[in-house]
Protein backbone atom coordinates (compact mmCIF):
# COMPACT_ATOMS: atom_id res chain seq x y z
CA UNK A 1 0.00 0.00 0.00
CA UNK A 2 1.64 3.24 -0.80
CA UNK A 3 1.49 6.46 1.27
CA UNK A 4 0.40 9.86 0.79
CA UNK A 5 1.85 12.88 1.96
CA UNK A 6 -0.26 15.94 2.36
CA UNK A 7 0.87 19.66 3.10
CA UNK A 8 0.18 20.99 6.17
CA UNK A 9 -3.10 22.93 6.74
CA UNK A 10 -0.89 26.11 6.90
CA UNK A 11 0.68 25.84 4.26
CA UNK A 12 -2.69 24.90 2.16
CA UNK A 13 -4.07 28.43 3.56
CA UNK A 14 -0.91 29.99 2.46
CA UNK A 15 -0.88 28.54 -0.97
CA UNK A 16 -4.55 29.56 -1.05
CA UNK A 17 -4.31 32.92 -0.41
CA UNK A 18 -6.79 33.22 3.08
CA UNK A 19 -3.69 33.83 5.56
CA UNK A 20 -3.52 37.47 6.91
CA UNK A 21 -1.55 39.13 4.08
CA UNK A 22 -2.33 36.51 1.37
CA UNK A 23 -3.72 37.83 -1.90
CA UNK A 24 -7.11 36.43 -1.30
CA UNK A 25 -7.37 38.05 2.22
CA UNK A 26 -6.18 41.28 0.85
CA UNK A 27 -8.57 41.47 -1.60
CA UNK A 28 -11.54 40.76 1.12
CA UNK A 29 -10.22 43.35 3.07
CA UNK A 30 -10.17 45.62 0.19
CA UNK A 31 -13.27 44.68 -1.34
CA UNK A 32 -15.80 45.15 1.88
CA UNK A 33 -14.10 48.60 2.27
CA UNK A 34 -16.02 49.15 -1.53
CA UNK A 35 -18.95 47.43 -0.19
CA UNK A 36 -18.87 49.25 2.96
CA UNK A 37 -18.93 52.73 1.75
CA UNK A 38 -22.25 53.78 1.07
CA UNK A 39 -23.18 52.36 4.28
CA UNK A 40 -20.40 54.69 5.99
CA UNK A 41 -21.68 58.11 6.89
CA UNK A 42 -21.02 61.21 4.81
CA UNK A 43 -19.80 64.63 6.34
CA UNK A 44 -17.31 65.72 3.64
CA UNK A 45 -16.25 62.51 3.15
CA UNK A 46 -13.66 62.51 5.61
CA UNK A 47 -15.00 58.98 7.21
CA UNK A 48 -14.72 57.48 3.92
CA UNK A 49 -11.50 58.76 3.23
CA UNK A 50 -9.55 58.69 6.21
CA UNK A 51 -8.70 54.99 6.97
CA UNK A 52 -5.97 52.50 6.75
CA UNK A 53 -5.52 48.28 5.97
CA UNK A 54 -4.23 47.12 9.46
CA UNK A 55 -3.46 43.61 11.01
CA UNK A 56 -1.88 42.24 8.12
CA UNK A 57 -4.77 43.86 5.41
CA UNK A 58 -7.47 41.91 7.66
CA UNK A 59 -8.94 45.08 9.23
CA UNK A 60 -9.63 48.35 8.59
CA UNK A 61 -9.61 51.33 10.79
CA UNK A 62 -10.85 54.31 10.58
CA UNK A 63 -8.66 56.84 11.69
CA UNK A 64 -11.38 60.77 11.97
CA UNK A 65 -11.55 62.07 15.10
CA UNK A 66 -15.03 61.14 15.25
CA UNK A 67 -15.23 57.50 13.69
CA UNK A 68 -15.99 56.33 17.14
CA UNK A 69 -19.08 58.33 17.59
CA UNK A 70 -20.54 58.01 14.19
CA UNK A 71 -19.43 53.91 14.70
CA UNK A 72 -22.42 53.66 17.28
CA UNK A 73 -24.86 55.73 16.43
CA UNK A 74 -25.13 57.50 19.71
CA UNK A 75 -24.77 61.25 20.48
CA UNK A 76 -22.01 61.52 22.86
CA UNK A 77 -21.72 65.38 25.16
CA UNK A 78 -19.44 67.30 27.17
CA UNK A 79 -20.81 66.21 31.10
CA UNK A 80 -20.52 70.10 31.96
CA UNK A 81 -22.48 72.05 29.32
CA UNK A 82 -24.55 68.48 27.91
CA UNK A 83 -23.63 69.80 24.35
CA UNK A 84 -22.42 67.50 21.51
CA UNK A 85 -20.03 70.73 20.61
CA UNK A 86 -19.85 74.15 20.33
CA UNK A 87 -19.87 76.24 16.43
CA UNK A 88 -18.20 79.16 16.04
CA UNK A 89 -18.80 80.30 11.97
CA UNK A 90 -15.20 81.77 12.08
CA UNK A 91 -13.95 78.38 13.44
CA UNK A 92 -16.32 75.35 12.89
CA UNK A 93 -17.26 72.82 15.60
CA UNK A 94 -14.99 72.51 18.36
CA UNK A 95 -15.23 71.07 22.43
CA UNK A 96 -13.81 72.12 25.15
CA UNK A 97 -10.22 70.48 25.39
CA UNK A 98 -9.27 67.49 27.54
CA UNK A 99 -13.20 66.84 27.76
CA UNK A 100 -13.77 62.93 27.88
CA UNK A 101 -17.27 63.12 26.66
CA UNK A 102 -20.51 60.80 28.15
CA UNK A 103 -22.52 58.57 26.34
CA UNK A 104 -26.29 59.70 25.62
CA UNK A 105 -29.33 57.64 24.59
CA UNK A 106 -29.71 60.16 21.58
CA UNK A 107 -28.88 58.49 18.13
CA UNK A 108 -27.40 60.45 15.30
CA UNK A 109 -29.17 61.58 12.57
CA UNK A 110 -27.18 60.28 9.15
CA UNK A 111 -26.40 61.82 6.14
CA UNK A 112 -25.77 60.74 2.80
CA UNK A 113 -28.29 58.67 1.38
CA UNK A 114 -30.89 56.03 3.12
CA UNK A 115 -27.96 52.83 3.27
CA UNK A 116 -25.68 55.18 5.86
CA UNK A 117 -26.08 54.57 9.66
CA UNK A 118 -24.02 53.16 12.50
CA UNK A 119 -22.29 49.68 12.57
CA UNK A 120 -21.87 49.95 8.69
CA UNK A 121 -19.74 46.74 8.55
CA UNK A 122 -22.90 44.89 10.25
CA UNK A 123 -25.08 46.52 7.70
CA UNK A 124 -22.97 46.24 4.75
CA UNK A 125 -22.76 42.45 5.44
CA UNK A 126 -26.54 41.78 6.16
CA UNK A 127 -27.02 43.55 2.60
CA UNK A 128 -24.19 42.51 0.73
CA UNK A 129 -22.40 39.90 2.53
CA UNK A 130 -23.67 37.18 -0.03
CA UNK A 131 -21.27 39.43 -2.68
CA UNK A 132 -18.73 39.69 -0.68
CA UNK A 133 -18.41 35.99 -0.10
CA UNK A 134 -19.03 35.02 -3.84
CA UNK A 135 -16.19 37.06 -4.67
CA UNK A 136 -13.92 35.90 -2.06
CA UNK A 137 -14.78 32.51 -3.66
CA UNK A 138 -14.28 33.58 -7.34
CA UNK A 139 -10.60 35.14 -5.74
CA UNK A 140 -9.84 31.72 -4.25
CA UNK A 141 -10.58 29.86 -8.01
CA UNK A 142 -8.21 32.26 -9.33
CA UNK A 143 -10.79 34.84 -10.89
Amino acid sequence: MGKVKLDSIGTILGEAGVLPGGKVQSFVTNEAKRLMDPFTPVLGFALRQNFKFIKSNTAIAYESAYAHYQYTGLKYVDPITKKGAFFSPSYGFWSRPNTVKVKTAEELKYHGGSLTGPKWDVRMMAVKGDALIKAAQKKMNGG
